[in-house]
């Protein structure tokens, strides 16, 4: 029986044919086959799928990141008990991207010292007035082929330097 025939169907188009395919999916394959004159290899391929395997994929990948957001193809695989391939392909076939994480910044150096006899009193501390917490800082500077040291003295709330002094010297002077 040639369906072209019958129907007025061409089966030179393969979106008809996979549109036939899919509604007789309940026929055997192999009259199937038969039938619109198509490969038993085309007929399984068109049966599998895979467009409507990868749209359900993707509603599971979107229920995994809801609950773990910053999941990766790797541990949403093992989540879901599939391939990490099929999720990678899933996942770029449709744009998913889960959140990625970013590093925190710790100063490791300081970690291992013992703390300071001399503590940051100030630390946390939002002042609401001029002239209440004042910050100090300490730098050189080349000039004229020799280092000058300059020691400044700031108001934290207006964020004025309220003093400064400099030297040719490292010395505590330069500070007082």
């Amino acid at each position: 029986m040639d369906v072209s025939k019958d129907y007025g169907v061409s089966t030179k188009k393969p979106d008809i044919l996979k549109s036939l395919i899919v509604r007789f999916l309940a026929f055997d394959k192999k009259k199937l086959s038969s039938v619109i004159g198509a490969s038993r290899a085309g007929v399984y391929k068109a049966s599998n799928n895979l467009a409507s395997k990868d749209e359900l994929l993707k509603l599971q990948i979107l229920s995994v990141l809801s609950t773990h957001p910053s999941y990766g193809h790797r541990r949403i695989a093992l989540e879901l008990k599939v391939g990490k391939k099929r999720v990678r392909r899933v996942m770029k076939l449709y744009d998913i991207k889960p959140y990625k994480r970013k590093a925190r910044w710790r100063k490791r150096r300081d970690e291992r010292r013992p703390e300071s006899q001399y503590q940051n009193l100030i630390k946390g501390i939002c002042p609401l007035r001029a002239g209440v917490v004042f910050v100090g800082d300490f730098t050189y500077l080349r000039w004229r082929g020799r280092f000058v040291y300059l020691a400044t003295f700031m108001d934290l709330y207006t964020r004025e330097i309220v003093g400064w002094s400099i030297s040719t010297k490292h010395t505590k002077e330069v500070c007082t």
